[in-house]
């Protein structure tokens, strides 16, 4: 049986639903309470097709650790139409970095973003295929007037294009964001830094769904674990291959509101699982 593990606070109200939603589905879900030991977690990680963590179950250094080890190497955040890809590890921050001494100034500090073919490579071509499922264009987004690291995204970006035909490729600068149309929701692609800035500039609340080269994933909220609940047809889709169980739900959860709290989302799935 397909199994998905929850990292949870033991009175975390979506647990409940979540496990409901997926039984319905015919996929086990077995959340464990918070706190819980990195290698604890990694290895009950290794035992599931999924692991969800809630938003009082997980640290950012937890997220980091299971995404280099179960080799998950690219990020998807999603909410409401919006998506952006980018590395699931910053190319920035803490891997080129360090202290110097100027002569002339005194202390000083570097960091270096530094990113590889292979890196971006396979970060565009799930991005990619997520907007030739969706039937959407993709966006690069970058500061090719500025950064060397963005001439080769827009190279190797444009190469892979030539295998999704029917996927528009559009390159904008982070700085002609302003200008472009809100009401266009292409799937964004770019560094992990400009990725934070252009998640932040939108002020959206969601999930992130760290991807590597199996069906395993792991999901994350941005707010509160109740976003998870919106991941769940991505994760139906993406980790079990249930595509009809994935758009039955997605269909419900598109009867809601934008941005719902958590008492008025789990309330209307409650009456949709009565229904």
């Amino acid at each position: 049986m397909n199994k998905i593990l929850g990292i949870f606070n033991g009175n975390d109200p979506v647990i409940d639903i979540i496990g409901r939603l997926t039984d319905k589905a015919g996929v086990e879900f077995a959340p464990l309470c918070s706190p819980i030991d990195k290698n604890s977690l990694l290895n009950a990680a290794k035992s599931a097709d999924c692991v969800l963590l809630g938003k009082a179950g997980y640290t950012a250094s937890m997220r980091d650790f299971l995404a280099e080890q179960l080799n998950l190497h690219t990020s998807l955040r999603s909410f409401f139409g919006s998506n952006i890809v980018t590395p699931a590890l910053s190319s920035m921050y803490g891997k080129r970095s360090g202290y110097a001494c100027d002569e002339r100034f005194g202390r000083a500090a570097f960091d270096t973003e530094y990113i590889s073919e292979l890196e971006i490579e396979r970060t565009a071509r799930v991005a990619y295929e997520l907007a030739e499922q969706l039937r959407l264009g993709v966006t690069l987004v970058d500061r090719a007037s500025k950064l060397l690291t963005s001439a080769l995204w827009r190279k190797i970006v444009s190469d892979i294009n030539e295998d999704y035909p029917s996927v528009p490729l559009t390159m904008l600068e982070l700085g002609e964001l302003r200008r472009h149309d809100p009401d266009q929701k292409p799937v964004y692609l770019c560094s992990k830094p400009d990725g934070d800035i252009l998640w932040s500039y939108w002020q959206n609340d969601g999930y992130e769904c760290l991807l590597g080269d199996s069906a395993l994933a792991l999901y994350a909220p941005t707010n509160s674990s109740a976003d998870l609940i919106f991941a769940l047809p991505h994760m139906l889709k993406h980790c079990f291959s249930l595509e009809k169980e994935a758009q039955d739900l997605s269909d419900a959860l598109s009867c809601l509101p934008p941005h719902p709290n958590a008492e008025d989302l789990t309330a209307a799935l409650r009456r949709n699982m009565r229904d």
